[in-house]
């Protein structure tokens, strides 16, 4: 979601003038696209603007901007910690850019755009790294209000494009050569449920998949509460549909996923990917977990690893909890020690890479379609992804960057799969 949104906040200056540079002293205007999904992003993010305080002395016309969730969430307290910041932009507002930059230059006044249910624009310009991967924003903001999430603070509430401006935008991507597209939304799956016209997800999913030269589809990031039976039926309906999902499920006990407002119980969770497994059977499934949650007990963490060995996922993204401003859980007492939810972490990411070892084991011997994204640490290596969403390395030359080839997979570790191209 980040990167989308720094490729149209470049898209939206490009298209005013600007031109990017990769040398950052030579920048006349200074963007920081920020996230307050975790306290220590945002640590980051002021560590940074110390290092441009001291540019800004040096050259006072400098623009200084801090744009995204940091800008919505913390509002003018940026401007308490770092007078010297020009620009607080929204996610929602960065079409607003090039008059805020230019009210900097003329006037002189900071500029603030930080409305997080401002009007969703059905497209922006868009700055991309890649060539035949891209991007697409199809919902912001979201209506799930878990109580250890900022996002429904920062992104507002959930707004859906069009289905006709997606649709659009994804031929045009096509008749450029783009090959994969990956569908963004805070909660994808919950994608169309709020136009006036109700345009389901899968009915959206169909209309992609009769696009000429889209050859993958993905999306980030599905709510157990919206796996319905045609959300299901897409993976064993639509074969540009990568059998890869990412579901977060975020805690083993039901008392914890009612304090956390999630909305599912772990039997429903575990239906849910037994009947994703019925219809894919060699679906690859990641997750979202959180440990150390407030309340949170040595049982009740138990149960978080029970279901991550039932459900044997290939991979997942786990966190310690942190408090978050403007949450609910901040009203919580955070009973867990430090040292405690360490440990416990500790514990889950050794099953983690226990289990994805042996869930790689499957992939030895077989035959993987890679689509080929750059070159390899090693010399004459190249790297990309599998329709599993897997790292693949591969000999090869750069020449087939960009192109899909079959890999025979020789070896493999937790995270990676080694392979050798066969055509």
């Amino acid at each position: 979601m980040n990167v989308a949104d720094s490729g149209h906040m470049a898209g939206i200056l490009k298209q005013d003038g600007y031109e990017i540079t990769q040398n950052e002293a030579a920048a006349d205007v200074v963007l920081l696209n920020t996230c307050s999904i975790r306290d220590l992003a945002e640590e980051k993010v002021f560590s940074k603007l110390g290092e441009l305080k001291e540019r800004k002395v040096d050259e006072p016309n400098l623009v200084l901007g801090v744009c995204g969730c940091m800008a919505t969430n913390l509002k003018k307290g940026i401007f308490k910690r770092a007078p010297y910041v020009d620009i607080l932009c929204g996610p929602r507002s960065s079409k607003h850019l090039p008059r805020m930059i230019n009210d900097v230059f003329e006037k002189g006044r900071s500029q603030v755009e930080v409305e997080p249910n401002e009007a969703l624009e059905e497209f922006l310009p868009s700055v991309r790294e890649s060539a035949f991967k891209a991007w697409v924003n199809i919902t912001q903001g979201c209506d799930e209000r878990c109580t250890y999430c900022v996002v429904p603070n920062t992104r507002g509430d959930q707004a859906s494009r069009q289905p006709q401006s997606i649709i659009d935008e994804i031929k045009g991507l096509a008749e450029q050569g783009y090959k994969e597209v990956t569908l963004l939304g805070q909660t994808v799956n919950a994608y169309g449920l709020e136009l006036a016209e109700p345009y389901p997800f899968s009915k959206l999913i169909e209309s992609i998949q009769a696009i000429d030269g889209i050859e993958w589809i993905r999306f980030v990031t599905s709510h157990p509460k919206y796996v319905t039976p045609d959300f299901i039926e897409m993976f064993a309906k639509f074969p540009k549909v990568a059998p890869f999902l990412h579901l977060p499920y975020q805690a083993g006990s039901n008392r914890i996923l009612k304090r956390m407002a999630r909305r599912y119980t772990r039997e429903e969770y575990i239906e849910k990917i037994n009947a994703l497994r019925a219809a894919c059977p060699d679906l690859n499934l990641s997750t979202d977990i959180i440990v150390g949650f407030p309340e949170e007990t040595e049982e009740e963490f138990q149960e978080t690893l029970d279901v991550y060995k039932e459900a044997q996922f290939d991979s997942s993204f786990c966190f310690k909890y942190s408090q978050r401003p403007n949450t609910p859980a901040m009203n919580f007492k955070d009973t867990v020690p430090e040292a405690v939810k360490k440990e416990r972490l500790e514990r889950l990411l050794a099953l983690q890479k226990e289990i994805a070892y042996v869930r790689n084991l499957k992939n030895l011997g077989k035959v993987h379609r890679v689509l080929f994204e750059n070159v390899g640490r090693k010399e004459g290596s190249l790297r990309g992804h599998n329709q599993y969403n897997q790292v693949v390395i591969s000999s090869g030359g750069p020449e087939l960057i960009g192109q899909f080839r079959d890999v025979l997979i020789v070896e493999n570790s937790p995270m990676t799969l080694y392979g050798e191209i066969k055509n």
